[in-house]
């Protein structure tokens, strides 16, 4: 009777093992293989007219018979709590474009401007994700949204007289709700999207035009990324500070 349980104690010990190894095989498997969801705004113009192709060349990876690819050293970083955010902001304010998150966007006009950013899955393979765009400056609105592929906006949250687009102004929730945010400091501009999917190596790349105020010297955007699973679920934070170019228009005397 001894030798029985003893057998069986050694057989519901090698099946507890196989479990064991069966779920941490499982675990590196799926983080070796699922879809890994990075984000940046890309250069721009000003940057690419001061500073050549050879920005470009640097942020971008070319791959032989394949999609390109985004160093991450220039992407937007990722964070965990408030502090890491002001970092950023602290290190792109003392060494600009040494740094190579550290955007630099002149204006397009007198107070608006334009970036662009680019998601993409640099995972093995296709994955959902769900998107959303916020700023730590709460005096920034949002003026124009442009997106690529099924990308759709699902909420939008900023003054309704700077949407000129009607589909947009209609997702902006009511007056009564935009003070009650205000209020408790939760929103300045904030944009979601509905979920998108993109296969592996694949990428989307939005537009966004901004109107930030006079005094407003640099800026962070702050993403929140969901990816989600049958069985797993993740929510990622990454901010890129941007440095506001204000150039000032020559003027001539007769």
């Amino acid at each position: 009777m001894c030798e029985f349980w003893n057998v069986f104690g050694a057989i519901v010990g090698a099946i507890g093992t196989l479990v064991v190894l069966y779920g941490l095989g499982t675990s590196i498997k799926r983080m070796l293989l699922s879809p890994k969801f990075v984000v940046g705004i890309i250069p721009s113009e000003y940057e690419k007219q001061n500073r050549g192709e050879e920005l470009l060349n640097a942020f971008m990876l070319r791959e032989p018979l394949a999609e390109c690819s985004f160093r991450k050293c220039f992407l937007a970083q990722r964070v965990k709590k408030g502090k890491d955010i002001a970092k950023l902001k602290d290190t792109c304010s003392q060494a600009g474009h040494l740094v190579p998150y550290c955007r630099e966007i002149s204006l397009s006009s007198q107070h608006a401007l334009d970036i662009e950013f680019v998601v993409r899955n640099a995972g093995r393979r296709y994955g959902n994700y769900r998107l959303a765009v916020t700023f730590d400056d709460e005096q920034i609105r949002l003026l124009d949204v442009k997106t690529e592929s099924p990308l759709t906006v699902e909420a939008l949250f900023t003054l309704p007289d700077r949407i000129e687009d009607q589909k947009l102004k209609e997702l902006i929730p009511d007056e009564s709700i935009r003070k009650a945010y205000q209020r408790l400091k939760l929103y300045g501009a904030y944009i979601s999207f509905v979920w998108g999917s993109l296969e592996k190596k694949g990428y989307d790349i939005v537009h966004l035009r901004l109107e930030v105020p006079e005094d407003c010297q640099s800026f962070v955007t702050i993403f929140r990324i969901d990816h989600r699973e049958i069985s797993f679920k993740e929510t990622l934070y990454y901010a890129q500070p941007v440095k506001i170019i204000r150039i000032k228009e020559k003027s001539y005397s007769a």
